[in-house]
């Protein structure tokens, strides 16, 4: 089953972390439960001990490592480190897991960052017109309750 970072939505963790066991329970309780629990919480290629926040981190790390490399031109390091790794990210980031994918060359990297600079660059012209045509706005509601009040 997918799990989800965001949510704590991890079966183990909730087991461990339950409020209602009290040391003395936990400590007689039979671990089949928590077993169970591992067994359905948990896919082939993540370790049980798995820790969403741990995972977020690793995973953007995982990221920029790749990025760079391709970035670089050590394309055949970036593949072998996406072939190591992406399974262990696959049911946590599935979207991204499939982009990270698609981006394969340092061409492909090279595009993806020429594409993100021209959108920054654009989103910024946006946000300076928007904030022109605010102050514009604003001189216009003041200059018209000057004339009401004249």
């Amino acid at each position: 089953s997918d799990t989800n970072p965001a949510t704590n939505d991890y079966g183990i963790i909730d087991t461990i972390l339950d409020d209602d066991n009290d040391d003395e329970e936990a400590a007689t309780a039979s671990p089949a439960p928590l077993q169970a629990t591992l067994l359905t919480t948990t896919n082939a290629s993540q370790p049980p001990s798995i820790k969403p926040e741990l995972m977020t981190v690793s995973f953007a790390l995982f990221c920029y490592v790749y990025m760079e490399a391709l970035e670089v031109g050590m394309e055949t390091t970036a593949r072998t480190l996406r072939t190591a790794f992406g399974p262990l990210f696959q049911a946590l980031y599935p979207q991204d897991v499939r982009d990270l994918q698609e981006c394969t060359t340092t061409q492909d990297i090279l595009r993806l960052n020429t594409s993100c600079t021209q959108y920054r660059d654009s989103h910024n012209k946006l946000r300076a017109v928007a904030d022109q045509l605010t102050k514009y706005h604003l001189r216009l509601e003041y200059s018209h309750s000057l004339h009401q009040h004249a």
